[in-house]
Parts: structure tokens; sequence; C-alpha cells
């Protein structure tokens, strides 16, 4: 691949990790009030978000949460991986904007 190829895939890859960064955020914060909201909650039911859930189904909405929370992470993962090797790819003299890209890439890892 040319380099502005790689410069082009690695663009792309720096959008999606923030994006999978903000998702996985929101699926951690929703799982943690979620959590709270059940173990706080007196009675057998719980208004979680606007629904009214039973404390059971409000505990499977957290597992799910976690599990979706779970998927980001893999996510995460396989593009963080795939950044390393198309920065390898790179090779070792890199432009000005490659360097600038690189160094944007490693403050997600």
């Amino acid at each position: 691949m040319s380099e502005e190829t790689i410069l082009t895939e690695l663009k792309r890859l720096l959008r999606h990790m923030r994006l999978m960064s903000i998702g996985q955020v929101t699926a951690d914060t929703l799982m943690l009030y979620g959590l709270i909201v059940t173990l706080l909650a007196k009675s057998g039911m719980v208004a979680f978000l606007g629904a009214y859930l039973t404390q059971g189904h409000a505990i499977a909405v957290v597992i799910l949460l976690g599990l979706i929370d779970l998927c980001f992470t893999g996510v995460r993962y396989n593009d963080r991986r795939t950044g390393a090797e198309l920065i390898e790819a790179l090779g070792d003299k890199l432009s000005d904007e490659a360097a600038a890209i690189v160094a944007q890439f490693k403050r997600y890892k």
C-alpha cells in the first residue's frame, strides 16, 4: 500500500476509535446508573430511564449493558491492533502529516 492510502486508513481508524470511545463511555455510564438505581430500589419496581421495570428485569438490562461494553472493548482492541500494523507498514521515515497522525493514534493506547 502507498503511504497516502495508509494515512487515509489511519484517519478513518482514528474517527472510528473516537466513536467507540464515546460509545463505551455511554455504555459504562448507563450500566453504572442502572446498577445504582437497581441496588437502591426499595420496592420491587425500578424506574430506569423513564421505564418501570422489576428488579430482575433491571438487573438483566444491566447485564446486557455490560455485554455491550465488553463488545466495545473488543472492537477497540482490534482497532488498536490494526492501527499498529498500519503504522508498522509506514516504516521509519515519516512525513510531518504521518508523524502527526501516528502521535494522535498513540494517544488512544
